[in-house]
């Protein structure tokens, strides 16, 4: 995710890639952390059948090791960022829900965030983003606060610079000071066609296709409200404080509390799907799980009443 549209564009392309493409608009930032959520989910109901079915995995790397020769090995994924501010500054409260969800839960379920800003102020590390990144990176920065902002103590506004940068994870008391490599753009040019050349991609376009699915438009048929967070009807709003209550979602039972048809409350499911407010359907269960808290509610819609 780059929104910058310069840093990531030399790496388009290349095969370990999910798709085809640098993501560099916010909306379709927005809908790549849905993604996540939603895969994040989809594994954890994967472990959870492999532990019903006997035999008990916590993450990832225990469900990859016992699989059965009809079931496919889930690979890691890593969603990189940079920069932060510029999504903080557009869609502030939509990205932080979004990272605050991935950071909380999606480590175990091999989903991991590198987030990269050259603006390390407190409303672009927020309180939320930073209690759940316990890995952190500093090189050099003007001031010291801006040190306390990412680390939580002072020191990378004495580093010299050309890569100088101070490490720390959650289980470390102090920094450990370590030099970042450098690599010049012709050098990384190189690199990324000699991979390209010497290997075959196979992008997922059933991702692609998710990422780049567009919210309605303000005043717009409600038929058409399969979006990313853009404008929806009053009833969308009133159906999901309905299912945060209750903690489950399903059709019928928005079709009862919003009296809506068929295919108006089929539309409202898919939207609380695409917002990663509800648990994707497992072809099982009519009722999906609601994931949205109600504190997540009210902070985005108002009083939950």
């Amino acid at each position: 995710i780059d929104p910058k549209k310069i840093e990531f564009t030399p790496y388009d392309g290349l095969p370990h890639l999910m798709i085809n493409e640098i993501i560099t608009d916010t909306q379709k930032a927005i809908m790549s952390l849905n993604w996540a959520i939603k895969e994040m989910e989809r594994r954890y109901e994967l472990f959870e059948q492999k532990t019903r079915s006997g035999t008990a995995v916590r993450n990832i790397n225990e469900y990859n090791a016992n699989l059965s020769e009809d079931e496919e090995k889930l690979p890691k994924i890593v969603i990189v960022v940079d920069e932060l501010a510029d999504l903080m500054s557009v869609a502030k409260k939509d990205i932080e829900e979004r990272i605050q969800r991935l950071t909380q839960k999606a480590r175990a379920a091999g989903i991991h965030l590198v987030i990269a800003t050259q603006r390390p102020s407190v409303d672009v590390i927020t309180g939320v983003i930073k209690g759940n990144l316990p890995t952190r990176m500093a090189f050099r920065v003007i001031q010291e606060v801006d040190s306390r902002t990412i680390l939580d103590e002072s020191g990378a506004e004495k580093l010299l610079g050309n890569g100088d940068m101070l490490y720390k994870t959650g289980g470390m008391f102090n920094c450990l000071r370590v030099q970042g490599a450098f690599l010049s753009s012709a050098e990384v040019a190189a690199v990324v066609a000699n991979i390209k050349e010497n290997n075959e991609a196979y992008f997922d376009p059933e991702v692609s296709d998710y990422i780049n699915r567009t919210a309605p438009e303000e005043g717009g048929d409600d038929d058409d409200a399969d979006g990313d967070g853009g404008t929806v009807g009053p009833e969308y709003i009133k159906a999901l404080a309905i299912v945060v209550k209750l903690g489950s979602a399903s059709i019928s039972l928005i079709q009862r509390k919003c009296a809506v048809g068929y295919n108006h409350a089929g539309k409202i499911i898919e939207w609380m799907e695409l917002m990663g407010y509800i648990s994707p359907f497992d072809g099982k269960a009519k009722a999906r799980t609601v994931l949205l808290t109600k504190e997540e509610f009210e902070s985005k819609y108002g009083d939950l009443g």
